[in-house]
């Protein structure tokens, strides 16, 4: 039963849900940032994702590599609908 402490430990980590919510912010500032400039560019989706990667590169600091996993995400979510992968595994199951 020890064992199993540790791991609530774990799931209750400040730290480890802060960097969830940085992941989460860089995905979804992905589709802030194409509600926003979609009016005035056409660029493709996964664009976007790219740009907050980027970013996150050249801001450095604690959370680089949170903001470039989460841009990354949000570049492969976008990839997989252009490509069909994701309607496909959404039918598979």
């Amino acid at each position: 039963m020890a064992e199993l402490g540790n791991y609530f430990d774990e799931i209750a980590d400040v730290d480890s849900w802060i960097s969830i919510v940085v992941i989460a912010a860089a995905f979804f500032a992905g589709s802030v940032m194409k509600n926003t400039i979609e009016r005035s560019v056409d660029a493709p989706d996964e664009l976007y994702g790219v740009v907050i990667m980027v970013g996150g590169v050249f801001a450095g600091g604690d959370y680089q590599h949170e903001i470039v996993t989460g841009g990354g995400l949000y570049t492969l979510d976008k990839a997989m609908e252009r490509f069909g992968v994701k309607s496909k595994v959404q039918e598979a199951v």
